[in-house]
């Protein structure tokens, strides 16, 4: 019996060796030396050298648009899943229902874009429009986004903004509203960006039914942030 060279088994086929037969491997393994041992492949090291530069002639610069948009929505309850508890208040954060006589705004969970609930408006009569509204509070000068998403069949939606400080209609709505969205009886989100007029601290945001007497409309998701 060898104390110094005991036997122990290969790793990879299990053969008793004695330890002088065996070999450690790459891997850490103890094999057989004449057999089962093979040297490390130049392929599974990392590459040492660097990618090539490749540069385009005409290349464009790298987009700067990924956080553009990360700031806080300037708006609570966007997406009207929480009635409201004021007189008049029918979606908590929402201040009123303007011309309520001429129709009904309510939660809907027959189409919503995203949660359990989206804002649904149906005009009654055809005296004058229903419209859900709400302020928000820029900075002169700042560039808001605005976007939502509205559901219609048959009728345009349309929004309006209105420049509460200077008692103006802003630049491109007026009070029969902005038309967006598509009538096809699908979601269709709406982004649009304005410029906050000169000494405007306070602008009002609404949303219009339809056009037509008797067809709902249905918005979700509204959101106001800063570019």
């Amino acid at each position: 019996m060898r104390s110094s060279d005991p036997y122990r088994l290969c790793d990879i086929c299990g053969f008793k060796r004695r330890m002088s037969e065996l070999r450690r491997n790459w891997k850490g393994f103890m094999v057989c030396a004449k057999t089962c041992w093979e040297p490390k492949h130049p392929q599974r090291d990392r590459p040492s050298h660097k990618a090539d530069e490749i540069k385009h002639p005409n290349g464009k610069p790298k987009a700067d648009y990924v956080f553009r948009y990360a700031t806080e929505n300037m708006l609570t309850n966007g997406g009207f899943e929480v009635t409201g508890s004021a007189a008049g208040e029918v979606f908590s954060g929402w201040e009123n229902v303007g011309h309520s006589r001429f129709g009904t705004a309510s939660q809907s969970t027959t189409h919503k874009s995203e949660g359990y609930y989206s804002c649904k408006i149906l005009r009654t009569s055809p005296l004058d429009n229903i419209y859900v509204g709400r302020y928000i509070y820029p900075t002169e000068g700042e560039t808001l986004r605005i976007s939502f998403f509205s559901w219609a069949s048959g009728v345009a939606a349309r929004y309006s903004l209105f420049d509460h400080s200077n008692w103006n209609w802003v630049s491109g709505y007026s009070a029969t509203g902005k038309v967006v969205g598509n009538p096809d009886s699908f979601w269709h989100q709406t982004a649009d960006q304005i410029v906050v007029p000169t000494s405007c601290t306070q602008i009002y945001i609404r949303f219009h039914g339809a056009i037509a007497t008797g067809v709902p409309l249905y918005y979700d998701n509204v959101e106001v942030r800063k570019v």
